[in-house]
């Protein structure tokens, strides 16, 4: 059984162990909103939360485990519905996803005000990415949801959460019915979302972030037009 505040004694190791997490963790999302997390320090993150140095690093290595942890327990709940009612759709799917979004809306948005919402990939990444014994045809499609829904999150979160968890349930399936569906008859086999550049901690794109440089070289067959990244190589910055 997951051990939750629901069913650990308080007087246990454990349940004295959580109640520093949770303390911890509070002091964190505390301070994220007053400042950004590199200029948070773990001995004025130590301070606020009224624990030592030690009984930090017994619990984390570094600030952003605090915030993994968190996200992991959010998620746990929602995993839990996921695993004992799986929705038979994908727009289903995303509709409780985005449902327990919004319910905590206020922590996931600071995470996007601090440009942390990345931390949330790992996660989706664990429930949706491809798994070894998946045959290729649905390691793709599940590279697909995973990276695709990473991706709507972000935006979704970018443009302020306007949209209600139905309408991004009905946008995916608009997607599909109008864009990608068609084309399986044209001999569409696969799918897969992604960008060119780099982004926040991924660096495997075609070019860099500011488009400056091109990876691949010239006359390889999948190398970008010279003139992709000409407008930025002499020093302009891209609009």
């Amino acid at each position: 059984m997951r051990q939750t505040s629901k069913n650990v004694s308080p007087m246990s190791n454990e349940g004295r162990n959580l109640y520093v997490i949770t303390h911890i963790t509070e002091s964190l999302l505390e301070l994220l909103k007053d400042k950004p997390l590199n200029d948070i320090s773990i001995s004025e993150l130590c301070s606020h939360a009224q624990v030592g140095r030690a009984t930090f690093y017994r619990n984390f290595e570094v600030k952003e485990d605090v915030l993994n942890v968190y996200i992991h327990k959010l998620f746990s709940e929602w995993i839990d519905t996921y695993e004992s009612n799986p929705p038979k759709t994908i727009s289903q799917m995303v509709r409780e996803l985005f449902l327990h979004l919004e319910k905590y809306r206020d922590f996931y948005g600071l995470l996007s005000e601090r440009g942390l919402i990345y931390l949330l990939k790992n996660v989706l990444l664990e429930i949706y990415a491809p798994k070894p014994e998946q045959p290729a045809q649905a390691a793709y499609a599940s590279a697909y949801v995973a990276y695709t829904l990473y991706g709507w999150i972000e935006v979704w979160f970018q443009r302020g959460m306007k949209e209600t968890p139905e309408e991004m349930a009905a946008a995916l399936k608009l997607l599909f019915s109008r864009q990608l569906f068609p084309l399986i008859s044209k001999g569409l086999s696969g799918a897969v979302y992604t960008q060119l550049s780099d982004v926040e901690e991924e660096v495997n794109g075609l070019v860099t972030y500011d488009r400056r440089v091109v990876k691949l070289p010239v006359g390889h067959p999948f190398a970008a037009p010279s003139s992709f990244a000409a407008p930025y190589s002499h020093g302009n910055k891209p609009e």
